[in-house]
């Protein structure tokens, strides 16, 4: 009879998974920041010097890695907002569009909505009249699914 030979192999291999599954210090249980998601936004107007234009109610993608301190912002216009994230929530992002209008996107995250508000200026050479204008947007919304950890 081979059982024991099964019986003493199976022994080891058992003692050897437990042995590689020991950890040797204590596991890090505190919680991290964490905004990842899409948010319902409604997006306001607070004042423009720009032709009238379609104010997009849509959805706010929101790309961060836990624990990270910085995040990515893609608003209703998929354009996209790289920067810093503050252990608060709080965050202020750059974009340069065309390599002349700029964007500033200023605001916060709470555990369950974003927050925040977009100037847009245009170049100080505009292309045309038109162009040169600046517009302030508000975005806010709520969260779709778990909420944000904001520790």
């Amino acid at each position: 009879m081979r059982m024991p030979h099964v019986l003493v192999c199976s022994t080891a291999v058992l003692a050897l998974v437990s042995a590689c599954s020991k950890s040797d210090g204590p596991t890090d249980t505190t919680p991290k920041l964490y905004v990842q998601g899409v948010y319902r936004t409604t997006v306001s107007l607070v004042s423009s010097t720009c032709p009238a234009s379609t104010l997009p109610q849509s959805e706010t993608v929101v790309v961060h890695p836990a624990g990270e301190l910085f995040v990515r912002v893609v608003n209703p216009w998929d354009t996209a907002y790289y920067g810093p994230l503050a252990a608060n929530g709080a965050f202020a992002l750059n974009e340069r569009i065309d390599g002349t209008d700029t964007s500033v996107v200023v605001g916060s995250f709470t555990l369950t909505s974003i927050d925040a508000t977009m100037t847009r200026r245009t170049s100080t050479t505009p292309k045309t009249p038109l162009d040169r204008c600046r517009i302030v947007l508000r975005w806010a919304g709520d969260k779709l699914g778990a909420p944000n950890v904001i520790p």
